[in-house]
């Protein structure tokens, strides 16, 4: 087990950052209000500022934001080619 004194890094400029790119493409406009939301969850309620979060915490709510993100580019893909002719569809 890990000490107790053991020192949390907190979230990495680049993960805060691959946190807002995803969150905006996931969620658009509402992310800044979205965002306060999932990290006060993801933080068991101690706080809703995305600079609190530790790796930890940060790495699963980037793990949950790249699961959404996926799912909605499968669905993108899917309705586009449910729009395209006969003709237009790949072999």
């Amino acid at each position: 087990d890990a000490p107790q004194n053991e020192a949390v890094s907190l979230i990495s400029e680049a993960q805060l950052a691959r946190l807002d790119t995803l969150g905006k493409a996931v969620y658009g406009d509402g992310w800044t209000e979205k965002r306060r939301e999932l990290v006060f969850s993801v933080t068991n309620e101690a706080s809703d500022d995305a600079a609190d979060l530790i790796t930890k915490e940060a790495a699963r709510l980037l793990k949950g934001l790249e699961k959404r993100a996926m799912k909605l580019a499968e669905q993108a893909d899917k309705a586009e080619a449910a729009q395209l002719s006969p003709e237009e569809m790949p072999i």
